[in-house]
């Protein structure tokens, strides 16, 4: 599960070479682990007269993403306590400019990863001699809530999307985009061969002849398309995961823990039965046995 939740670099768009090479700088300094450079280079980032604007504006959310990766080698509690602090106000920053497409995508999931981890740690906190439970268990339900609702759709299929406030609704319009795209680029097909006539055989469909161009971009596309669904079925995943956390907040055998966990284990079935063949669904269906265990 750790490769679907951590949280991902944003695909911004690039509008010079020097852009480019700083935001491959900070994706190789995030792949090796080292965010106290990465840390660094984004205050050169914000200090230089010479970055551009667009640049500058993912400052938050990158700053955020290493202040994550900084908190998870921190041994002292309330240093950790304070980087988690530090990397949600940058993240809460960063979506006040509500951000589209593929950044959304990432700024909720890092959003939701992070409160995820913030719950892990009072549950921890409340394992300790002396420690005071029920207000750390309080706590705790509080962070998984807030990433439920950093992640957990609202919009029902079928509506229109108009406001992006979670990971899952950013994601599923950008697949309803990524296949509008593909059908704006194909004829008919499925009225090729037909005459009209009720009573005539129905002709045999020619074979559809594109444009080379045409199909490079539909095949670009569709691999597009199936990369967002992939990420569909991570960010679902994650939703899942969520609620069975927050199952562990409860009082084993509670009606709250009963219900949680039972919310957990119909996602689960739901994303092991919708997507049997993705590697996500052979996880779902793992996941949702391991919950009726």
């Amino acid at each position: 599960m750790a490769a679907i939740v951590a949280g991902a670099v944003p695909a911004f768009a690039a509008d010079t070479a020097a852009d480019v090479a700083t935001r491959q700088l900070l994706e190789q300094l995030d792949e090796r682990k080292m965010p106290d450079i990465a840390l660094w280079v984004l205050e050169r980032v914000t200090a230089d007269p010479a970055a551009s604007a667009e640049l500058k504006a993912e400052v938050p959310f990158r700053r955020a993403q290493a202040l994550v990766a900084q908190s998870r080698t921190e041994a002292d509690g309330k240093r950790r306590a304070a980087l988690f602090d530090d990397a949600q106000a940058q993240i809460d920053e960063f979506l006040k400019s509500a951000p589209q497409g593929r950044v959304a995508i990432d700024a909720y999931t890092q959003k939701g990863n992070l409160l995820i981890e913030r719950g892990r740690m009072r549950l921890e906190q409340a394992k300790r001699p002396g420690a005071d439970v029920n207000a750390l268990r309080k706590e705790a339900i509080g962070y998984f809530d807030e990433a439920i609702k950093a992640l957990e759709g609202k919009v029902k299929p079928g509506e229109e999307i108009k406001q992006i406030d979670n990971a899952e609704d950013a994601v599923v319009k950008e697949f309803r985009e990524a296949k509008a795209r593909i059908a704006a680029l194909k004829p008919n097909e499925d009225d090729a061969g037909k005459d009209g006539g009720k009573d005539k055989k129905p002709a045999i469909k020619k074979p559809v002849r594109r444009d080379p161009k045409v199909e490079k971009e539909l095949e670009r596309l569709e691999a597009d398309q199936e990369a967002i669904q992939a990420k569909l079925v991570q960010t679902r995943l994650m939703i899942a995961s969520a609620y069975f956390e927050k199952a562990k907040a409860f009082d084993e055998g509670s009606k709250e823990w009963t219900a949680t966990l039972e919310a957990s284990t119909k996602q689960f079935k739901e994303i092991a039965d919708k997507y049997p063949t993705y590697g996500g669904g052979v996880m779902a269906r793992y996941y949702q046995g391991r919950n009726l265990a």
